[in-house]
């Protein structure tokens, strides 16, 4: 077995907007003297370097940083980060790996915003979070400090940033209402309520899999391995949507069953939606990144935003669900990801 020397973290897991400067550190597994090192890494575009420097590993606890900038792309790339950690005494090798990098160009929202014009969308959020990102791609977003400003609104969409509600019983009533007239909600991390529209909402630790609906439009141009590493973040704890036994939503990301069998049982998600009247409810409790620089992130935000401005279906409980699920369910609107420059 190998043992591991180095703990190696990368901003956002490794998944990077080209053009950016992103950060490395890399440090000691063990907390004990190690021998004067240095760090060299190389980064490597299939067998090109396109960039690479020699530092000193810290002679204590502390990591090494590396800062990086990372060329723009046309399209999304895989990069790679090697490194070898050297004695300085004799130069023996002490460690050497390589990190996967997936690199991305811009994503635009200017297809969504186009699609967006005549919607009433309300955006509960501090000013520099979505109502900022929504402002910079010309979408006229309504902010709002509190849901109780909704009790004379009529949303088309609603969206509700992360840990914006509070405890209060009276907060979600206004969410549920809009969507009962026709609005579609997207709420996202909630940690303060102990109830998300209904539904009990519990702490349980970040598991080494989930079960995921790859083909929902809300992972559109998102692989099995990028909604992975959504849980190799910062996060040692979900907080789980707890759907009981055949509850009318679908779950889309969820703790798979403990025992096999065909009948319905209650269910843990981090994300389900919920057809109400004549809306719907996307309950999102995922460790989402910045929108700034996650790719990951503003791909999630473009898919969702896209997904509420199509018809809700209904989000039967699974013991009405029919065996087989149509190829076409739902359109998803291509995304137009602006040209910028091969490495």
């Amino acid at each position: 077995m190998k043992t591991t020397l180095l703990i190696v973290l990368l901003t956002h897991q490794g998944y990077w907007l080209g053009g950016q400067e992103q950060t490395i550190s890399v440090q000691w597994a063990v907390d004990q003297p190690m021998p004067a090192a240095n760090l060299q890494w190389g980064l490597m575009f299939g067998q090109v370097r396109l960039a690479g420097d020699e530092i000193k590993m810290p002679d204590g606890i502390g990591p090494a940083v590396v800062k990086l900038k990372i060329p723009p792309v046309r399209v999304r790339t895989q990069m790679q980060w090697a490194y070898r950690v050297r004695a300085r005494d004799g130069g023996k090798e002490l460690a050497s790996g390589q990190q996967l990098l997936n690199v991305f160009p811009p994503i635009s929202l200017d297809d969504t915003a186009a699609r967006m014009i005549g919607r009433k969308l309300y955006v509960v959020d501090a000013p520099d979070g979505l109502p900022a990102l929504l402002a910079a791609a010309k979408i006229d977003a309504t902010r709002i400090a509190d849901t109780d400003q909704l009790q004379l609104a009529r949303a088309d969409v609603l969206l509700i940033a992360a840990n914006q509600l509070s405890d209060s019983p009276f907060a979600q009533a206004p969410l549920v209402e809009q969507a009962k007239a026709g609005a579609q909600v997207l709420i996202l991390r909630q940690t303060k309520p102990t109830t998300l529209c209904g539904f009990a909402l519990a702490r349980r630790p970040v598991p080494p899999k989930l079960v995921w609906r790859e083909e929902h439009p809300l992972f559109a141009f998102l692989d099995a391995t990028d909604l992975q590493s959504w849980l190799d973040g910062d996060s040692a704890d979900l907080w789980a949507i707890r759907l009981p036994t055949d509850a009318p939503a679908l779950e889309i990301a969820y703790w798979p069953r403990e025992t096999p069998g065909r009948d319905p049982a209650p269910i843990d998600a981090v994300l389900a939606v919920e057809a109400i009247g004549k809306g719907r409810i996307v309950l999102c409790q995922l460790p989402l990144g910045s929108w700034n620089d996650d790719p990951r992130s503003q791909l999630f935000l473009v898919n969702a935003l896209n997904y509420l401005l199509t018809r809700p279906e209904p989000t039967p409980p699974p013991s009405q669900r029919p065996t087989t699920v149509p190829a076409n369910r739902v359109e998803v609107p291509t995304i137009r990801i602006p040209s910028g420059e091969m490495p």
